[in-house]
């Protein structure tokens, strides 16, 4: 490795290690309204469903979903806290970044994932 490329990553180290150092700092002084126990009442097993629909889409040759999901989510949670702005339907003036063409993967979430979910949870909300 040249010195000039072991230069770049270090400073390309120092960058990503101080905005991680800012996202904890920030999410520290954040309160979310969201919760991961949304599901517990009506839909004990919720989680479960969702791992499980996850390691199928995994294994039938969409391996590159989940590795975009994380990716999205990163930059969406860690970055900027999760808003739910993945979740929000485009309207005829806006397109949300539902809709947009980078979160393609994220169709599954609607499709499978909640069909599933819908599916042994029939009393959702």
């Amino acid at each position: 490795m040249s010195s000039i490329s072991r230069a770049l990553f270090i400073l390309t180290l120092l960058y990503f290690s101080s905005l991680f150092a800012f996202a904890v700092d920030e999410a520290a002084n954040y309160v979310s309204e969201l919760s991961f126990e949304y599901y517990k009442g009506f839909c004990p097993h919720a989680e479960d469903i969702i791992g499980e629909q996850v390691r199928l889409l995994y294994n039938r040759h969409h391996a590159h979903t989940a590795f975009s999901w994380l990716t999205d989510i990163f930059h969406h949670c860690v970055v900027e806290s999760c808003d739910a702005l993945l979740l929000l339907d485009s309207t005829r003036r806006e397109m949300f970044e539902k809709e947009a063409y980078e979160m393609r993967s994220f169709r599954y979430v609607e499709t499978i994932i909640r069909e599933a979910i819908e599916r042994d949870c029939p009393d959702g909300p």
